[in-house]
């Protein structure tokens, strides 16, 4: 995984929004924020050797993808929507039956 926050956030139009189980996260900052103390602590080096892409669909401009973390994550799944070739909206949520579901 892409560590560089800046690389990342670029993606991402200014206003858009992550939906994820403990409610929406709008704007770069924030989402910015979500990836630095969230999704980077997360994504360790045995946690990305360990993930698997169970399924990826693309339709028009919405990107659905369907993952798991042996041993960890039974399921993960990330949504995304583009417009003008940025990420407008993105859709996240795992079971992780031993962290709890997030």
């Amino acid at each position: 995984m892409n560590k560089d926050l800046a690389t990342i956030v670029a993606d991402y139009a200014d206003d858009a929004v992550m939906f994820t189980p403990q409610g929406p996260v709008q704007g770069k900052p924030a989402i910015e924020a979500l990836f630095a103390n969230v999704i980077f602590p997360m994504a360790t080096e045995d946690f990305m050797r360990n993930m698997k892409l169970g399924r990826q669909d693309i339709v028009g401009d919405a990107v659905y993808l369907l993952w798991s973390v042996d041993g960890a994550i039974p399921m993960g799944v990330d949504t995304f929507f583009f417009k003008d070739g940025k990420i407008v909206a993105q859709g996240f949520g795992m079971y992780a039956p031993d962290a709890g579901q997030g």
